[in-house]
């Protein structure tokens, strides 16, 4: 791939839709290109993040816990970008990233993306707006589908309690709920 390549996959990436050319080659200018085969492992859970990935071509794999017995949270492919709070903050990454076949990325370091914001950028500026947007669109199908789950969830009674009181969720009801949650994800 070229750096016009850099510049295409980034302008068929709906973060950066609001980017004019000049300001999607401005991005371009700062980015990489990585490749990672089938089965190589992007990042782990807990790495210290310091970039943010569009994937150009090729399907991730992003998952809690180990490779075995990981909890599988979403699929992500072409044109869709993990690590994304790396570019806010480098802050150890919350999940696993893998390769589900021959993936090439195209990788934005965060310090490069800084350096951009601080020379007050109106590419980083846009980017970072429509990260927020992006972010908060996550957060909001997360609390809706807890407030899903936790409609659809009987609180269990502690045993031999009747009435009223059985009506009250015990302690572990929300984890029992966030549990179902992650191993019940399988979209963004």
């Amino acid at each position: 791939m070229t750096a016009a390549d850099i510049a295409t996959t980034l302008r068929a990436t709906p973060l950066f839709a609001s980017l004019r050319d000049n300001e999607i080659d401005e991005i371009a200018s700062i980015s990489s290109l990585r490749n990672f085969a089938a089965g190589e492992d992007i990042f782990a859970q807990g790495d210290r993040g310091r970039s943010a990935m569009v994937i150009a071509s090729g399907h991730v794999a992003i998952y809690l816990g180990t490779r075995d017995a990981g909890v599988p949270l979403v699929t992500l492919g072409a044109h869709e970008i993990l690590g994304e709070l790396s570019l806010i903050e480098p802050d150890l990454r919350s999940a696993n990233a893998r390769a589900e076949d021959d993936v090439t990325v195209v990788e934005i370091g965060h310090d490069e993306f800084m350096a951009l914001r601080e020379d007050l950028s109106a590419s980083a500026h846009k980017v970072l707006r429509s990260l927020s947007r992006v972010l908060c669109s996550r957060i909001r199908g997360v609390n809706e589908r807890i407030e899903d789950m936790l409609a659809h969830t009987e609180p269990e009674a502690p045993a031999g309690v009747t009435g009223a009181r059985a009506a009250e969720p015990d302690e572990n009801a929300l984890r029992r709920i966030l549990s179902r949650l992650w191993s019940s994800s399988s979209e963004s």
